[in-house]
């Protein structure tokens, strides 16, 4: 099972977000909870799911892959995301 943390696409506009309050939800959430200080890309994903797709994997069974930045093994409490 892959399970990533926030990554960074286009469908977030979609659903209603604007530029300004991606900004700022990268500014005062992603760079204060994520250790890696940002989003993941889409390319980060895509190289995961062609290896769990590969003959590389070939021995991987009932496995859970996070690619979170790290999200995952972060000891302080998260800050609350508060809306512009």
């Amino acid at each position: 099972m892959h399970l990533p943390g926030w990554i960074s696409t286009e469908i977030r506009f979609r659903g209603g977000t604007t530029k300004e309050g991606q900004k700022h939800f990268e500014e005062t959430w992603v760079k204060k909870n994520v250790p890696m200080k940002r989003s993941g890309l889409p390319h980060e994903m895509a190289n995961i799911i062609v290896f769990l797709a590969s003959d590389e994997a070939s021995f991987m069974t009932g496995s859970l892959v996070i690619a979170d930045g790290g999200l995952q093994n972060w000891s302080e409490p998260q800050i609350p995301y508060t809306k512009v």
